[in-house]
């Protein structure tokens, strides 16, 4: 009824990242096809009226998520080790909620400036103000996203990066930081249009929100129930997932599987999910249901021993929530970023042989898992240790290979341009 409506489009093209029945060629297609006619109703760019520097000074961030939200355990170092090599860190918040994190995130960076308010014009022509030689997209297609003002190109040069796992499809959005892991050269190019930028280990540097101590011993160690876990948002939990789960649970009759999801407080809502696991093979039993509650985030790892990567849209957030919390989990690599990200995440802590390249492999390795006990205890022995000392967790280091990416992104466009 409004094909041109860019809210309603970009929440969709957000909502098929979860879907398992569209492609990712097809998912990538209407991005652009949304980039395109962003670009159009957005009119000419914004004319640059400075000369530049030589390397990018000011960096600039536009994100609705700098508050107790997965984003900012990812970019607080991030904004550390750039302003430790001499950049400005300048942060776009188009949010409204202000809380303790957004406090501390506010305390991090040189300029904060609440623009949930203002116009796109009045954004831009702020942007341009500060003389932001890169902005970075925080947002994608997520809630509170201002890629209408990326579109218009207020800064030289402008990157997508972490909050959305897929191509933005807007022109003037230039390049998409990703990794070697989840992006190998040549398997997804024609997915993005962005140039990718990948980094030479891995997309992202976690930072947990808390410290809660992870298990000392496998759960089964005391119950004598094997349990499987699950905390991602039950959006990625896919019909091909629930029958791939419900067949382990049915060869793993002594099993369980627990999940954490939004809205089971209401019991025909939890009921109705047990039983698309019943239908798959599972016993009513095995499957435990469990309301999503803040302060589970971590501690509800301790009952968990193995956890389980959904797919075609894996884990992020979640998946380093687990390995944090000494909980190894098992993936299924696909052929797009947002099918991936478990890949570079066990690639670089040293977990590559969790990853499985199909449905029947990945039932495989938890199958023999679940019946080598002295094996899943090796993997989770020391895995927090693991993990503190993995790229994933080394925040100096990743923001080094940040401002490197940054300024080699910046010679290959502004050289470009000049």
């Amino acid at each position: 009824m409004q094909p041109n409506n860019w809210h309603i489009r970009s929440n969709l093209l957000f909502a098929n990242i979860y879907s398992h029945a569209i492609s990712a060629v097809q998912l990538a297609e209407e991005h652009k096809a949304y980039g395109k006619m962003i670009a159009a109703q957005a009119g000419p760019h914004a004319q640059l009226q400075r000369s530049l520097p030589i390397s990018p000074l000011r960096i600039g961030f536009v994100s609705a998520d700098l508050f107790r939200h997965s984003v900012s355990y990812f970019v607080e170092p991030v904004w550390d080790g750039l302003r430790a090599q001499g950049m400005k860190v300048l942060a776009y918040y188009n949010g409204k909620q202000y809380d303790d994190i957004s406090a501390r995130l506010h305390r991090k960076c040189d300029i904060w400036r609440e623009v949930a308010d203002l116009s796109d014009d009045q954004l831009v022509a702020q942007i341009q103000a500060d003389e932001v030689d890169v902005l970075i997209d925080l947002s994608g297609h997520t809630g509170g996203n201002r890629l209408p003002v990326f579109a218009r190109q207020p800064a030289p040069l402008q990157i997508t990066w972490l909050g959305h796992p897929a191509t933005t499809g807007i022109p003037a959005i230039q390049w998409r930081i990703t990794d070697h892991h989840a992006e190998p050269e040549g398997l997804t190019e024609h997915l993005s249009s962005e140039q990718l930028y990948r980094m030479p280990e891995v997309f992202c540097c976690y930072q947990p929100s808390a410290a809660p101590a992870p298990a000392t011993k496998p759960p089964y160690d005391e119950t004598g129930v094997f349990t499987l876990g699950c905390f991602n948002n039950f959006a990625k939990v896919t019909p091909p997932v629930i029958d791939c789960w419900g067949e382990l649970l049915r060869q793993l009759p002594q099993a369980r599987l627990l999940l954490e999801i939004h809205g089971a407080e209401e019991d025909a809502f939890a009921d109705d999910i047990r039983q698309r696991f019943v239908a798959a093979g599972a016993r009513p039993e095995q499957v435990d249901i469990l309301p999503r509650r803040a302060g589970q985030q971590y501690v509800l790892y301790r009952q968990v021993d193995l956890a389980l990567d959904p797919f075609p849209c894996c884990g992020g957030t979640t998946s380093c929530d687990s390995l944090w919390m000494g909980v190894p989990f098992v993936t299924l690599a696909g052929n797009s970023f947002v099918s991936r990200m478990g890949v570079t995440l066990l690639h670089n802590i040293g977990l590559a042989e969790l990853i499985a390249q199909d449905v029947a492999g990945y039932q495989a390795l938890v199958l023999a898992l679940a019946r080598d006990l002295p094996r899943l205890r090796a993997l989770r022995e020391g895995l927090r240790e693991r993990v503190q000392t993995s790229p994933l967790m080394d925040g100096p280091r990743f923001a080094r290979h940040f401002a490197q990416g940054l300024q080699q992104m910046w010679q290959a466009q502004i050289g470009r341009a000049q």
